[in-house]
């Protein structure tokens, strides 16, 4: 379903609504969140990025900051062990922590099965 679609549905049957690329919903989509969780009592958890790699709020993000009644980061861990910020550079398929001497950016709990980078 589409955050576009959300408001034609009927929402009583469902425990829960969960929301991926939550960065990309307009003000009124997250207004709209608010008004499930607050007025029907059903629990909205939201996923997506915070910032642009300029450290930009994107406009979903923004209001979801705003109204959220909890928000946990979800850290990322460089290969050397550092935790890495969202403003992580990236090109192609490598992301680089702000650690020269590093490369690659994994999932906490991934391992590198080859041995290498």
């Amino acid at each position: 379903v589409f955050a576009e679609e959300l408001e034609k549905m009927d929402l009583e049957g469902y425990d829960c609504v969960i929301v991926d690329e939550a960065q990309f919903l307009t003000k009124a989509q997250v207004e709209y969140l608010v008004h499930i969780v607050d007025d029907l009592g059903i629990p909205v958890i939201a996923y997506g990025l915070r910032a642009d790699f300029k450290g930009n709020f994107f406009e979903g993000s923004q209001w979801l900051m705003a109204w959220a009644d909890t928000i946990e980061e979800v850290k990322t861990i460089c290969w050397c062990g550092r935790w890495t910020p969202s403003r992580s550079s990236s090109t192609g398929s490598a992301t680089f922590c702000r650690n020269t001497r590093c490369r690659w950016i994994m999932p906490p709990g991934w391992t590198n099965s080859s041995g290498s980078i």
